[in-house]
């Protein structure tokens, strides 16, 4: 029985109750909604296919006399029906959202899915602040974070890189208009959600660089670099499109030594008299202030251009940086080098900061580092 409207004696819009008010037996089963999907029509359904949408929960706000969507459930059949057990429903839950400043599309970006595995992928499109922030200040004797892979044998507990490993083109059999890619399963076991990857020797609408929305079985399905669902595709079934996935480029920034600044402004002007300082800077480094007579001017931000001797900052979440103590010759600037993995315990006087066990060992070894020189 399901409750519409209910009085003021419950706060829900909608209530499903297992058992309200004497109206039917009392049961110990919960409520259920359920999202039924099927191909054809409701008087002759047929089977659903692989990366079909079976059912989504919308969030949306008004504006500009019209419905945005700023967050969205949904699921997705992602069994391949093309092998055994076909008929079968393994799936995944997807939770996406809008991203700030996309007015003029509101369109939905996959953030996080969790697949028929329980592989869990999260995306995030952020330039600057943090992707994940895991915040477990209450802990005393026990663990922050723990990753146990206790199968291990020739794989890896935990990678953290920069790098992304180069697949060389591999033919696709069909490019379908919507972004799916029909292949063989042993080419699409070479990329992963969330890879960046390149179409080429295809039409001139769909040549380029697409994220892997999805990877399974014989099939991979395609959208912008932005996340969105790519439009305005061809379909091509004569295998002549190929799909790659490009090694990384080196980003990351050297470590430039502080330099001093003559004049600071309200609104985060710089003037740096080391000019070729001020050249080595590029749009969105991450930059740091310190020496500074008012102490509250100290701190990160990012750099919104940097031209001659001029540096203008922003904040560390892109947005414009004002309200600064007006200085002369006093603040310093400079920038950090990129780091990959930092352990910081700046204010601790007891404990250990890395501990590294490896007492069982026969072969191998407990650290290893390789550098240039």
């Amino acid at each position: 029985q399901m409750l519409l409207r209910p009085d003021n004696q419950y706060t829900g819009d909608l209530i499903l109750p297992a058992a309200f008010n004497g109206d039917f037996d009392q049961s110990s089963d919960a409520s259920e909604i359920q999202f039924l999907r099927s191909r054809g029509t409701k008087d002759s359904p047929l089977a659903t296919e692989q990366n079909d949408v079976l059912g989504y929960i919308t969030f949306k706000s008004y504006a500009n006399a019209d419905w945005l969507a700023a967050a969205q459930i949904y699921g997705v059949l992602e069994q391949d029906l093309d092998g055994p057990g076909a008929g079968m429903s393994g799936g995944k839950i997807v939770f996406a959202t809008a991203e700030k400043n996309t007015k003029s599309t509101h369109e939905l970006v996959d953030r996080m899915t969790i697949d028929g595995e329980g592989n869990i992928f999260q995306r995030s499109t952020t330039r600057t602040g943090i992707g994940k922030l895991v915040h477990a200040n209450n802990v005393t004797t026990g663990t922050g974070f723990f990753v146990q892979t206790a199968g291990l044998t020739t794989g890896t507990g935990m990678e953290v890189s920069t790098e992304i490993e180069y697949v060389p083109p591999e033919a696709i059999d069909t490019f379908r208009k919507d972004g799916t890619l029909l292949t063989t399963p042993r080419v699409v076991a070479k990329f992963f959600t969330g890879d960046r990857v390149n179409i080429t020797n295809c039409t001139a609408a769909n040549n380029g660089y697409y994220i892997v929305r999805s990877s399974h079985g014989s099939r991979i399905q395609l959208q912008t670099m932005d996340g969105y669902a790519p439009r305005n595709l061809a379909q091509v079934t004569n295998g002549a499109c190929y799909l790659s996935r490009p090694s990384s480029v080196p980003q990351m920034s050297s470590r430039l030594a502080p330099t001093s600044i003559s004049e600071l402004t309200s609104a985060g002007v710089l003037t740096v008299p080391d000019t070729s300082f001020v050249s080595l800077l590029k749009v969105n480094d991450r930059v740091v202030l310190g020496s500074c007579t008012t102490p509250s001017n100290d701190g990160s931000y990012l750099v919104h251009f940097a031209n001659s001797s001029t540096v203008k900052l922003k904040t560390l979440h892109g947005d414009v940086a004002e309200g600064f103590a007006s200085e002369v010759n006093s603040c310093k600037i400079w920038r950090p080098g990129g780091t990959l993995v930092k352990l910081e315990a700046t204010t601790q006087q007891h404990g250990t900061v890395l501990d590294i066990d490896a007492s069982s060992m026969v072969d191998g070894e407990a650290v290893r580092i390789t550098a240039n020189s």
